[in-house]
């Protein structure tokens, strides 16, 4: 193939994803919401119309009650989210603002009054969501705590390690990042190889040796689901632990951040262990700063961007846009001094 032909393919095919449905790049990391709707008297109310909006982007996701009066809706991004109940002949029944996560089954029933839709009950009160639908044992790890605790190597499968029933024999190999050197946790006793890989639900499994073929920058995450026993059949096929990062969705503000860390063999203390794990030795002998010219650095710099960008004249599409670069300086050969 031609230079030119190889130019005009790359160019469709970025054409093509770009301008595909929404619908065939939908999230699968995604959450779902699920209620009964009575009247005041306890009876069912069939033909409600129930919405949730995403206050980020004011999308609505809409579901109509059965002749029991129950709803689903799903798939659900994940994200905070207002949920009302509509039907002629009745009040509006309006919750607060409910934050929903990955692989969530959010339980909200409704007690409508009647009078006209054009008046709101606004729902007060509200229990905090149980998990009553499913039986799934597991955690999320929020977008929050991904960003404020320190990863050394800027690897997200670290945080794996503070939920229950999860070890590792190796803590360093959390530092790597990449399918051949990153290690896994252990789970519930299972071996590493037994866990399953997900980004917003989609499999980045290896085929060798069940290690993980791709990993989102910690930027870019909006939380990680880690499920660790009685998952559903969905996500099933392993006995460790289902982990899903969910990546960030758009909004209607653009907002992103740009990063760089930097780490250097000179500004490392020379008792850390670090600084031992960073600086070569000599006959079981960790070298002085002055004997390494020059001296090891290594950089990640990159940025995200989240933006929602006009495709046509009514429809916009979410994007979030991310980078990462390591760029690494190997150090020189060390000049072991004779001891004094």
């Amino acid at each position: 193939m031609t230079s030119g032909r190889c130019r005009t393919v790359v160019t469709l095919l970025a054409i093509l994803l770009v301008f595909l449905p929404i619908h065939a790049r939908a999230q699968t990391g995604t959450a779902s919401i699920t209620g009964l709707v009575l009247d005041e008297t306890g009876g069912a109310l069939p033909g409600v119309t129930v919405t949730a909006t995403n206050q980020a982007t004011n999308v609505d996701y809409m579901a109509v009650t059965n002749e029991a009066g129950n709803y689903t809706i799903t798939p659900v991004t994940v994200g905070l989210y207002v949920i009302r109940a509509e039907l002629a002949g009745f009040r509006t029944a309006t919750t607060p603002a409910v934050t929903l996560e990955a692989r969530q089954v959010a339980r909200l029933d409704f007690k409508m009054a009647v009078g006209a839709v054009a008046e709101t009950i606004q729902v007060t009160g509200v229990a905090p969501i149980l998990q009553t639908e499913t039986s799934s044992v597991g955690e999320v790890v929020s977008g929050t705590t991904v960003q404020s605790l320190p990863l050394n190597g800027r690897n997200t499968g670290q945080l794996t390690l503070l939920l229950p029933g999860t070890i590792t024999y190796n803590p360093r190999g959390f530092t790597n990042i990449g399918s051949v050197n990153m290690n896994r946790p252990f789970v519930n006793g299972n071996r590493e190889q037994t866990n399953n890989f997900t980004v917003d639900g989609l499999d980045v499994n290896e085929t060798i040796d069940n290690r993980v073929s791709y990993q989102p920058i910690p930027d870019a995450l909006a939380e990680i689901s880690v499920e660790t026993n009685n998952y559903a059949a969905d996500v099933g096929n392993v006995g460790g632990a289902v982990i899903n990062s969910v990546v960030k969705s758009g909004a209607n503000q653009f907002h992103g951040n740009a990063f760089e860390f930097y780490r250097n063999s000179r500004s490392v203390a020379a008792s850390s262990p670090t600084r031992c794990s960073f600086l070569p030795t000599t006959r079981g002998r960790v070298t002085t700063l002055r004997d390494l010219p020059p001296h090891r650095s290594r950089r990640r710099l990159g940025a995200t961007a989240i933006f929602r960008a006009s495709v046509r004249k009514s429809e916009t599409r979410e994007r979030v846009c991310r980078f990462q670069e390591t760029r690494s300086r190997p150090i020189g050969s060390a000049r072991p001094r004779a001891p004094s």
